[in-house]
């Protein structure tokens, strides 16, 4: 699949480590602090900053000790405005397709959806980021 051209600011991301993604992700969210700062984080504790930073339910700590995608879980629900606590998306990619297609405001949008699933992890999570 072509990956269309974006903004100067999605390629900037999309060439980052998967951790600097993600950290560029929570500071998108949380409006402040650093790359340095979350970059050396492991991913599950990103997430979880990432889903408390959204104004998830439950605590850091809760969100740690669950599987990443309960995270993604709860960011979806977040960002999408959907209050379904059953949905469990069966992998991790599926779901940071979703969450992408939530927070550019397509998550509605079938065809649209299946374009932001399809898309690389690393491709996902630059759009997270600079959405």
């Amino acid at each position: 699949m072509a990956i269309p051209a974006f903004d100067s600011a999605f390629a900037e991301v999309v060439s980052l480590p998967k951790k600097e993604q993600l950290a560029r992700w929570l500071i998108k969210v949380k409006g402040s602090g650093s790359v340095s700062e979350y970059a050396t984080l492991p991913d599950r504790y990103l997430y979880a900053k990432i889903a408390v930073a959204y104004g998830c339910p439950l605590d850091e700590a809760s969100y740690i000790s669950q599987p990443i995608i309960y995270s993604i879980n709860a960011i979806y629900r977040k960002v999408a405005a959907s209050s379904d606590n059953g949905l469990l998306f069966d992998d991790m990619k599926t779901g940071l397709g979703s969450v992408v297609a939530a927070i550019r405001g397509d998550q509605n949008i079938s065809d649209r959806l299946g374009f932001y699933i399809d898309l690389p992890e690393k491709y996902q999570l630059a759009l997270a980021a600079v959405s």
